[in-house]
């Protein structure tokens, strides 16, 4: 990030942590705290004071308690503050059930790049509540799947209509909403490298023996047909479709998660998203059907995470002696 654009984003808190914006459009900009914004463009750029700020704030809003209003649950890190109301008179601020997960991953980048321990230390109440009280009860003990409800806030819905990343609308839903409880994929792999880097951070087994159960979870999401996984598993049932989620999850999962035939199937079901650009969030077929395509289009950040996993993979596949892997993450990064 250039000094000067580093510069326009900045916001300093009364306590002196430099925030930043999620982005610059007209004047103003954007100059809500988005925490998944900050944490995965903090690491993506290689800024551990980045990270290292917007963690603290994290921690100082963490939530303490279930609020219907705004999403909140214990320990749950927040989405957007402040919040804004947009549907049924509820706001935004916790609507996000991916960011309790990446928190965990900026404390782990964040002592693995630095070396630097207090941090996780002088938090560890914090982290351990993210492990071991939101996401613990998130997941269901019969499959090990991740489960987003709005019930663990004690509402009946939530201000968004679906509340990870790609947060507008999911096809083959009346209205594009999904019905609850919903399993999305890529938030199965995201906790499960969130629980492996809390073992890493703490020097526990328990966190990584969780993960490993929801690594079983994570095959009954696969659908063996297209050879990618589902857009999501709702309670009316599995949503059929290729996105970009197989894709973006090579961020997070191990070479050992998935079979060699899976991995390549995965790649091969995304060639309908390569576009000159990069990958397309969703099949262009479905994209087509969404009222709303904002996350129908390219995104440039999951462009970057997807080549980082894929990366991070081939170099595994190399150590495994597996070169038709090798080849396959190298077609992902072309």
């Amino acid at each position: 990030m250039s000094p000067e654009l580093r510069e326009r984003l900045r916001i300093c808190t009364p306590k002196g942590l430099n925030l930043y914006k999620a982005g610059i459009d007209g004047e103003a900009g954007y100059p809500q705290n988005f925490s998944r914004d900050a944490l995965e463009a903090g690491m993506m750029a290689d800024d551990p004071e980045m990270v290292r700020d917007q963690l603290i704030y994290g921690h100082l809003c963490q939530a303490k308690e279930p609020n219907p209003f705004n999403g909140a649950e214990p320990f749950k890190y927040h989405h957007q503050l402040p919040g804004v109301v947009v549907q049924r008179g509820l706001s935004t601020d916790y609507n996000a059930s991916d960011v309790t997960a990446l928190y965990l991953l900026g404390h782990a980048y964040y002592q693995r790049i630095t070396g630097d321990r207090s941090l996780t230390e002088r938090f560890r109440d914090n982290l351990l509540g993210a492990v071991e009280v939101y996401t613990y009860s998130h997941l269901n003990p019969a499959t090990y799947q991740f489960e987003e409800d709005p019930k663990f806030c004690e509402a009946a819905d939530f201000a968004l209509d679906r509340t990870d990343w790609k947060d507008s609308m999911t096809p083959g839903r009346d209205g594009g909403k999904v019905i609850y409880p919903v399993v999305f994929p890529n938030l199965q792999a995201l906790y499960m490298r969130a629980l492996r880097d809390a073992s890493s951070m703490f020097g526990t087994k328990e966190p990584t023996n969780e993960a490993d159960k929801m690594r079983r979870g994570l095959q009954d999401l696969y659908d063996k047909k297209p050879g990618s996984f589902y857009i999501a598993v709702d309670r009316q049932g599995p949503i059929q479709g290729i996105s970009s989620d197989g894709l973006n999850m090579f961020a997070y999962l191990d070479l050992e998660d998935l079979e060699p035939w899976q991995w390549e199937a995965i790649i091969k079901a995304s060639k309908v998203l390569e576009t000159v650009a990069g990958y397309q969030n969703i099949d262009p077929g479905i994209a087509r059907t969404m009222v709303d395509d904002y996350h129908a289009r390219v995104w440039p950040k999951e462009g970057a995470t997807i080549l980082k996993g894929a990366a991070r993979l081939q170099q595994r596949a190399k150590e495994e002696g597996l070169p038709h892997l090798v080849d396959a993450f190298g077609h992902v990064m072309e």
